[in-house]
């Protein structure tokens, strides 16, 4: 069951697990790199359940969490990392890390 801790508009942040979400609502995260166990709020990564919007949202196919979700259609991939990517990233000085 998803926990909700904030609210911010139409968006809900921070859960422990995504395991049902609202009616008409799905997971969405943000472009920053992250593994396929990353938490939220770690390391800038975040994630959020929004009702679901075509317009502003793409299926992603990172296989974060192993739990159908959507990222931003204009930012990010679709891709996981490993730690080890993400801090040579962060090492050599990539913004998107």
């Amino acid at each position: 069951m998803i926990r909700n801790l904030w609210h911010r508009q139409d968006r809900a942040y921070g859960f422990r697990s995504p395991d049902k979400l609202l009616e008409g609502h799905v997971l969405v995260h943000n472009h920053i790199r992250h593994t396929v166990d990353m938490p939220d709020d770690l390391n800038g990564f975040r994630c959020w359940t929004q009702m679901d919007n075509k317009e502003e949202l793409i299926r992603c196919g990172c296989g974060w969490r192993g739990v159908e979700h959507y990222r931003l259609r204009a930012l990010g991939d679709d891709k996981s990392y490993t730690w080890e990517e993400i801090m040579r990233a962060a090492y050599d000085g990539d913004d998107a890390a």
